[in-house]
Protein backbone atom coordinates (compact mmCIF):
# COMPACT_ATOMS: atom_id res chain seq x y z
CA UNK A 1 0.00 0.00 0.00
CA UNK A 2 2.78 2.43 0.78
CA UNK A 3 4.38 1.92 -2.63
CA UNK A 4 1.10 2.59 -4.46
CA UNK A 5 0.48 5.88 -2.62
CA UNK A 6 4.01 7.00 -3.49
CA UNK A 7 3.41 6.21 -7.16
CA UNK A 8 0.19 8.27 -7.24
CA UNK A 9 1.95 11.19 -5.56
CA UNK A 10 4.82 11.19 -8.04
CA UNK A 11 2.43 10.96 -11.03
CA UNK A 12 0.49 13.94 -9.67
CA UNK A 13 3.72 15.83 -9.19
CA UNK A 14 4.78 15.13 -12.78
CA UNK A 15 1.44 16.41 -14.09
CA UNK A 16 1.76 19.58 -12.01
CA UNK A 17 5.34 20.15 -13.21
CA UNK A 18 4.36 19.66 -16.87
CA UNK A 19 1.41 22.05 -16.51
CA UNK A 20 3.62 24.62 -14.78
CA UNK A 21 6.20 24.47 -17.59
CA UNK A 22 3.48 24.82 -20.25
CA UNK A 23 2.01 27.85 -18.44
CA UNK A 24 5.48 29.40 -18.12
CA UNK A 25 6.20 28.99 -21.84
CA UNK A 26 2.79 30.39 -22.81
CA UNK A 27 3.32 33.35 -20.47
CA UNK A 28 6.73 34.12 -21.99
CA UNK A 29 5.32 33.93 -25.54
CA UNK A 30 2.44 36.25 -24.60
CA UNK A 31 4.73 38.80 -22.93
CA UNK A 32 7.13 38.68 -25.89
CA UNK A 33 4.39 39.27 -28.44
CA UNK A 34 2.96 42.20 -26.48
CA UNK A 35 6.33 43.84 -25.81
CA UNK A 36 7.68 43.40 -29.32
CA UNK A 37 4.50 44.65 -30.96
CA UNK A 38 4.64 47.78 -28.84
CA UNK A 39 8.19 48.69 -29.84
CA UNK A 40 8.20 47.62 -33.49
CA UNK A 41 5.85 50.27 -34.83
CA UNK A 42 4.20 49.15 -38.04
CA UNK A 43 5.80 45.91 -39.15
CA UNK A 44 3.62 45.11 -42.13
CA UNK A 45 0.84 46.93 -43.93
CA UNK A 46 -2.35 45.01 -43.22
CA UNK A 47 -6.04 45.77 -43.46
CA UNK A 48 -6.16 47.11 -39.90
CA UNK A 49 -3.46 49.73 -40.62
CA UNK A 50 -5.13 50.60 -43.95
CA UNK A 51 -8.54 51.09 -42.29
CA UNK A 52 -7.05 53.27 -39.55
CA UNK A 53 -5.24 55.50 -42.06
CA UNK A 54 -8.28 55.84 -44.32
CA UNK A 55 -10.36 56.76 -41.28
CA UNK A 56 -7.89 59.51 -40.43
CA UNK A 57 -8.34 61.30 -43.77
CA UNK A 58 -12.00 60.60 -44.45
CA UNK A 59 -14.16 63.65 -43.89
CA UNK A 60 -11.34 66.17 -44.31
CA UNK A 61 -9.38 67.59 -47.21
CA UNK A 62 -6.03 66.05 -46.28
CA UNK A 63 -4.35 63.99 -48.95
CA UNK A 64 -1.65 62.62 -46.66
CA UNK A 65 -2.01 60.80 -43.34
CA UNK A 66 0.54 59.30 -40.96
CA UNK A 67 -0.28 56.52 -38.53
CA UNK A 68 1.76 58.17 -35.78
CA UNK A 69 2.91 61.78 -35.71
CA UNK A 70 5.08 61.14 -32.66
CA UNK A 71 7.13 57.93 -32.69
CA UNK A 72 9.30 56.66 -29.85
CA UNK A 73 12.08 54.42 -31.11
CA UNK A 74 14.59 52.65 -28.91
CA UNK A 75 18.20 52.57 -30.01
CA UNK A 76 19.04 49.35 -31.82
CA UNK A 77 15.40 48.67 -32.80
CA UNK A 78 13.93 48.46 -36.32
CA UNK A 79 10.73 50.56 -36.50
CA UNK A 80 8.17 51.32 -39.22
CA UNK A 81 6.11 54.47 -39.78
CA UNK A 82 3.09 54.00 -42.06
CA UNK A 83 1.64 56.74 -44.24
CA UNK A 84 -1.12 57.09 -46.80
CA UNK A 85 -1.42 59.23 -49.94
CA UNK A 86 -4.86 59.84 -51.43
CA UNK A 87 -5.28 60.83 -55.08
CA UNK A 88 -7.83 63.65 -55.22
CA UNK A 89 -6.82 64.60 -58.77
CA UNK A 90 -9.09 64.03 -61.76
CA UNK A 91 -6.78 61.46 -63.41
CA UNK A 92 -4.61 58.53 -62.50
CA UNK A 93 -1.49 60.22 -61.21
CA UNK A 94 2.10 59.38 -60.43
CA UNK A 95 3.29 60.80 -57.13
CA UNK A 96 6.83 61.04 -55.81
CA UNK A 97 7.35 61.13 -52.08
CA UNK A 98 10.55 61.81 -50.18
CA UNK A 99 11.40 61.96 -46.50
CA UNK A 100 13.87 64.47 -45.10
CA UNK A 101 15.11 65.48 -41.67
CA UNK A 102 14.14 69.10 -41.06
CA UNK A 103 15.18 69.61 -37.43
CA UNK A 104 17.66 67.66 -35.34
CA UNK A 105 17.10 69.79 -32.24
CA UNK A 106 19.79 69.22 -29.64
CA UNK A 107 20.92 65.86 -31.04
CA UNK A 108 24.35 67.08 -32.06
CA UNK A 109 24.10 65.36 -35.46
CA UNK A 110 23.57 66.74 -38.95
CA UNK A 111 20.36 66.39 -40.95
CA UNK A 112 22.22 64.08 -43.35
CA UNK A 113 23.20 61.82 -40.45
CA UNK A 114 19.58 61.79 -39.23
CA UNK A 115 18.43 60.80 -42.72
CA UNK A 116 20.78 57.80 -42.61
CA UNK A 117 18.52 56.36 -39.89
CA UNK A 118 15.95 55.74 -42.65
CA UNK A 119 16.83 52.34 -44.14
CA UNK A 120 13.84 51.77 -46.46
CA UNK A 121 11.23 54.14 -47.84
CA UNK A 122 13.22 57.36 -48.03
CA UNK A 123 11.69 58.09 -51.44
CA UNK A 124 9.65 56.33 -54.10
CA UNK A 125 7.19 56.77 -56.94
CA UNK A 126 3.56 55.73 -56.50
CA UNK A 127 1.02 55.35 -59.30
CA UNK A 128 -2.39 55.99 -57.71
CA UNK A 129 -5.75 55.69 -59.46
CA UNK A 130 -8.45 58.37 -59.29
CA UNK A 131 -10.01 58.69 -55.79
CA UNK A 132 -7.88 55.82 -54.44
CA UNK A 133 -5.25 55.65 -51.74
CA UNK A 134 -1.88 53.98 -51.44
CA UNK A 135 -0.02 53.15 -48.27
CA UNK A 136 3.73 53.29 -47.82
CA UNK A 137 6.12 52.38 -45.05
CA UNK A 138 9.20 54.23 -43.83
CA UNK A 139 11.58 51.94 -41.91
CA UNK A 140 13.98 53.36 -39.35
CA UNK A 141 16.96 51.57 -37.84
CA UNK A 142 18.39 53.67 -35.03
CA UNK A 143 22.03 52.81 -34.21
CA UNK A 144 22.85 51.74 -30.66
CA UNK A 145 25.17 54.73 -30.26
CA UNK A 146 22.63 57.34 -31.47
CA UNK A 147 22.03 60.30 -29.15
CA UNK A 148 18.87 60.37 -27.07
CA UNK A 149 16.88 63.24 -28.56
CA UNK A 150 13.98 64.19 -30.86
CA UNK A 151 14.33 64.54 -34.65
CA UNK A 152 11.62 66.08 -36.83
CA UNK A 153 11.13 64.59 -40.29
CA UNK A 154 8.92 65.72 -43.16
CA UNK A 155 7.32 63.62 -45.86
CA UNK A 156 6.96 65.65 -49.06
CA UNK A 157 4.64 64.46 -51.83
CA UNK A 158 5.15 65.83 -55.33
CA UNK A 159 2.81 65.67 -58.30
CA UNK A 160 4.35 66.68 -61.66
CA UNK A 161 7.02 68.88 -60.01
CA UNK A 162 4.44 70.60 -57.80
CA UNK A 163 4.06 70.09 -54.08
CA UNK A 164 0.95 67.96 -53.51
CA UNK A 165 1.27 68.01 -49.74
CA UNK A 166 3.57 67.42 -46.81
CA UNK A 167 3.36 66.27 -43.20
CA UNK A 168 5.81 66.50 -40.31
CA UNK A 169 6.41 63.76 -37.78
CA UNK A 170 8.75 63.34 -34.84
CA UNK A 171 11.06 60.50 -33.94
CA UNK A 172 12.02 60.43 -30.29
CA UNK A 173 15.11 58.31 -29.82
CA UNK A 174 15.16 56.72 -26.41
CA UNK A 175 17.47 54.49 -24.46
CA UNK A 176 17.21 50.84 -25.39
CA UNK A 177 15.26 48.64 -23.03
CA UNK A 178 17.62 45.74 -22.32
CA UNK A 179 14.84 43.27 -21.71
CA UNK A 180 12.95 44.23 -24.86
CA UNK A 181 16.05 44.26 -27.07
CA UNK A 182 17.06 40.83 -25.75
CA UNK A 183 13.62 39.27 -26.19
CA UNK A 184 12.73 40.87 -29.52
Amino acid sequence: MKKRGGLILSTSMLVIIVLAVIMLVLGIVLVKSIMCKAIDGVDVINEEVRTELIGMISGNNDNIALKEYSNEISRGIDYGVAFLIRNSEKTNTEFLYSVEAIDTGNCGISKQEAEKYIVIGKQADMQIQISKEQIGLIRFDIPKNAPICVIRYRINVMNEDEIYGSKNFDVKIKKANRVASTIC
